[in-house]
Formats: structure tokens, C-alpha cells, sequence
């Protein structure tokens, strides 16, 4: 998870990057719990959207103010807060996604809770800023946080499960300590007055990933028997193929409209679909992550923003995932095809052309090298296991 979360703020950012981290660390429980068969297209899914519900929120400007020494911890306090809350969420569908035994229909009205809690917080809370960690003069940013926190409440209530509420909050002891931790080692790097070879900001995710993936770990670890228990396998047709055009909606949904918490309503939308087919949950987990960076890929280059064969080139490869994902359901395959994918693509992002050698751009090769490794690394602690993962 600290690989995938450095790789979504550098090739996504916002939920729909988020999703990186969320499919890769899901996928790497079901390949630690040697789990098989079609529920783990269910998983991923879960873990896409359910990490994904935290990218909702700005941080951008809440870093900004651990920079300075006035303002220094209450920004910290933000960003811990912010990291706890995306983990309480975060765990709490990452722990249902594992489940095989709960009911549709409560799975239906937890989605439901969901919506009606992060409405009621964003409301009554967010909007009028009545608790803000960003900044009211310049430029302040819609915050979410409370919304999402009163979303992970309400989904908690409704779900009513042990598990659940146990990565819920082992979630939130890990993404409030890595947030928290994360910022305040950017907030000495940046501030130390060393020459910027460094990106500080990298760091911070690395670490914001790091902990929270193993606050996860240690919640699938702990439920290792029950969790590891393959459901018998379900008939699926092509059923999923008529709920495809929702990928693209929800891709659209979160890039054009101003609505505050889009990716709300279409990911707790999306909850319930695939965890009746699981074909359908893994095209959402990794079709409509690897069609988000696409696109962020697309809109990054100004020089060629107007040449149609490149946004022809994202419809390519959204097609072509679709196809790869569709005849390699497997966990061991889908891992490997994701991470690397992503990481090649940060490495076109960051040295095709227009490209201009700084300090910056060195700071970041030692980001392309640690993603390499770490991608080299969990490549070959793979191999070792793969055995019962084929």
C-alpha cells in the first residue's frame, strides 16, 4: 500500500487515484489469505471504492499550514483527523468486502447510510466551516471530512459486523499515526533548509501508506481462519457487461461535475452491483482504476491535449484492460498487472516530452527508484508464494 499510495499522488490523486492504493492492498489480503474463486473480484472492488471514499478530501492547503510555526499544529491535528477518518472508512468497507456472509439487503441500506451520513456532515459541518483545517482567506477549499466520518458511522450502524468495525478501527489507528507522522517529516524536511533533493511530499505518502496497509494487514491477519474461507463459487454471465458504461459514468461523474461528494454516490452505488456479480468487481477495480490514470495521463500532456488518437488511446486501453481483466480473473496475475502498469505509467508521465531537468525532476528520480524497487520487491515476494496463488 505504500507503493500504491506514492503512485496515486503522483499519476492520479483525488478518489479516483486513491483506488490504486485501495485494489493493491486488497489484493495483496486475498493473496496473503491463499483465498481463491470469484469472491475476490468482490474484494477488490471493495478495497478500490472503499479507500477510494477518502480521496474526497483537500489536504493540499492543510499541509500548508504545518509549514508554519503559528499554525503548525493545527495542522497536524487536521491531517491526523483527515488520516484517521479515511481509515476508519477505508477499513470499515475494506472489512465488509472480505465478508461472504452478509445479506444484499443489508449491504443496500448500509450504501444507503452512507450517502444520507456524508450529506448530513458535509451540511451541517463542512460547508459552513464551522471545524476548518483549511485556510478561510485565501482560495479555502470545500472540505469533506466530517461528511465521511458521519458515513463511516452510519455504513458501520446498518452493516452491524465484528469484522467491520474492527478494520474500521485498526484503519483509523493507521491512517491517523501515518497522516499524522507523514506530515510532520514533510513539515521538518521542507522546512530544514536542506537543498531539495528530497520530495518531502513522497515521503509523507510513503509513510500515510505504509501504516495504514499494515493497520490493514494486522486486521486480515487477525482474521486470517475465517477470512480465508473461499465461498462456493457463484454462476456469472455477461451480465456485468451491461453495468460497464457505469465505470466511464463514475469517471465522468468525479472529472466534470462540481458536486462536492460525486464519488460518493456513485462508489456506495457501485457496492451493492458488484457484490452481486463478481466479473463486474473486477472490471471496477481494475478497469476503472487503470481508465482513471489513463485519462490523468491524457490531461497531463498540454503539448498533445488536442491530438484525438490520444484520448482515442485511453478509450484503447479501457478496452483492452476490460478484455486482459475479463480472462485473467486471478489475484497473483491481477496484482502484478496493476502495480506495473502503474508504475510504467509514471515513468512516461514524468520524462516524455516536454521535460526539463531541475531539482525537482532529480528529487523525483529517486521516486521513480523507489517505486522500481518496491514494485521489484513485492514482484519477487510474490514469486516465492506463488504456489497457491495460481
Amino acid at each position: 500500500m505504500s507503493l500504491g499510495w506514492g503512485l496515486r499522488g503522483y499519476i492520479g490523486g483525488g478518489p479516483l487515484g486513491a483506488m490504486i492504493p485501495g485494489a493493491m492492498v486488497m489484493l495483496a489480503l486475498c493473496f496473503l489469505l491463499k483465498r481463491q474463486g470469484h469472491a475476490n473480484g468482490v474484494a477488490a472492488a471493495f478495497g478500490a471504492l472503499g479507500i477510494g471514499f477518502g480521496g474526497q478530501m483537500t489536504y493540499g492547503q492543510t499541509i500548508g499550514l504545518t509549514l508554519q510555526p503559528d499554525t503548525a499544529a493545527w495542522g497536524l491535528l487536521g491531517l491526523t483527523l483527515k488520516g484517521a477518518i479515511w481509515g476508519l472508512l477505508g477499513g470499515a468497507v475494506v472489512g465488509t468486502g472480505l465478508q461472504s456472509s452478509l445479506g444484499p439487503r443489508r449491504l443496500r441500506l448500509a450504501s444507503l447510510a452512507l450517502i444520507a451520513g456524508c450529506m448530513i456532515g458535509w451540511k451541517f459541518i463542512n460547508e459552513p466551516k464551522l471545524i476548518y483545517f483549511s485556510n478561510r482567506l485565501d482560495r479555502p477549499r470545500a472540505e469533506i471530512w466530517a461528511g465521511l466520518l458521519l458515513a463511516a458511522l452510519a455504513f458501520l450502524f446498518v452493516i452491524r459486523s465484528r469484522v467491520s468495525w474492527d478494520f474500521a478501527w485498526l484503519g483509523a489507528i493507521g491512517g491517523g499515526v501515518g497522516f499524522g507522522l507523514g506530515g510532520c517529516i514533510n513539515a521538518l524536511g521542507r522546512t530544514s533548509g536542506m537543498p531539495s533533493l528530497i520530495d518531502w511530499w513522497k515521503v509523507m505518502e510513503f509513510t500515510f501508506g505504509m501504516l495504514f496497509g499494515a493497520a490493514l494487514g494486522y486486521g486480515a491477519w487477525r482474521y486470517r481462519e475465517e477470512l480465508s474461507e473461499d465461498p462456493e463459487e457463484q454462476t456469472s454471465s455477461n451480465f456485468w457487461l451491461l453495468l460497464l458504461p457505469l465505470i466511464l459514468m463514475g469517471i465522468a461523474a468525479e472529472e466534470r461535475s462540481g458536486f462536492r461528494f460525486a464519488y460518493t454516490f456513485v462508489g456506495a452505488l457501485l457496492l451493492p452491483l458488484v457484490a452481486e456479480n463478481a466479473r463486474f468487481g473486477w472490471q471496477v477495480a481494475i478497469t476503472m482504476t487503470v481508465t482513471a490514470f489513463a485519462v490523468d495521463f491524457a490531461q497531463s500532456r498540454p503539448a498533445w491535449s488536442e491530438q484525438t488518437f490520444l484520448w482515442l488511446g485511453v478509450v484503447a486501453i479501457s478496452m483492452a484492460t476490460t478484455w486482459i481483466v475479463d480472462r485473467n480473473r486471478r489475484v497473483y496475475r491481477m496484482l502484478l498487472f496493476l502495480m506495473w502498469l502503474a508504475v510504467v505509467d509514471s515513468y512516461l508521465k514524468a520524462w516524455l516530452p516536454p521535460f526539463e531537468w531541475t531539482s525537482q525532476a532529480f528529487a523525483h528520480a529517486h521516486v521513480e527508484i523507489a517505486f522500481t524497487v518496491l514494485a521489484i520487491a513485492a514482484t519477487w515476494m510474490m514469486g516465492n508464494r506463488k504456489s497457491f496463488a495460481s
